[in-house]
């Protein structure tokens, strides 16, 4: 993700859920970061 690899990223802290569903890894802030990207700052 931090070499503009955005949908690999996604794909990739989508695996890490998938195979940690306790989410003891963190991914899940990685995928909400992901979904704020390029969202509107003006909530």
């Amino acid at each position: 993700m931090r070499l503009g690899e955005l949908g690999e990223g996604h794909a990739a802290a989508s695996k890490l859920v998938e195979l940690d569903p306790t989410d003891k890894i963190g991914a899940k802030v990685l995928l909400d970061v992901l979904d704020q990207i390029g969202q509107d700052d003006d909530r």
